[in-house]
């Protein structure tokens, strides 16, 4: 991406994708956390991609589109670990594996747009509330868990705390202990 983008996090974003990425060391391991980002989706597609699912997009996403047009976020060389954030074109397939899954009444408040990796599940717009939602597909819609209040909000924390699934950590830490 040959351009300063306007968003400060969209900018830390661009400069791990600069960088190559971020080191992660834990219990003695180390692994390498690439950023890969795309180049801005067209308002054409945006347009079209909502107009497809029937549905309206939060604001903070459509933003990020038009920065990176989908990206893995933090993907090992594994790809056991990252996130990828769908493309205006991937949504629409996400959408359709999901309505598979689940019925299309049951999703009707929600898009997902996003895979984890590693976990087999994905991230989940509440369309009603903004909220990000962990999309656990052992689990029904109305399940899923909030994990942040917006994409924005979603976003920041997963760069601020380098690619770790603070959602997934934030709940094994609330499990009681069974020893």
């Amino acid at each position: 991406m040959g351009f300063a983008p306007r968003d400060p996090l969209h900018a830390r974003i661009q400069l791990l994708q600069q960088r190559g990425g971020v080191p992660v060391s834990t219990e003695g391991a180390s692994d390498w956390y690439e950023v890969m980002l795309f180049p801005p989706a067209r308002e054409a597609d945006i347009e079209s991609t909502q107009s497809a699912l029937g549905k309206s997009l939060p604001a903070d996403f459509l933003r990020f589109w038009r920065f990176s047009n989908g990206a893995n976020l933090f993907i090992n060389e594994s790809g056991l670990h990252g996130v990828g954030v769908a493309s205006t074109d991937l949504i629409r397939q996400l959408e359709q594996e999901e309505r598979e899954h689940y019925g299309s009444a049951a999703l009707e408040n929600y898009v997902t747009f996003a895979r984890v990796n590693g976990g087999g599940d994905f991230l989940v717009f509440n369309l009603t509330t903004g909220q990000v939602l962990d999309g656990v597909h052992a689990e029904q819609p109305q399940e899923w868990r909030p994990i942040a209040a917006s994409f924005n909000h979603w976003l920041e924390q997963f760069v601020n705390i380098g690619g770790r699934y603070f959602w997934l950590e934030a709940l094994y830490a609330a499990a009681p202990n069974e020893a």
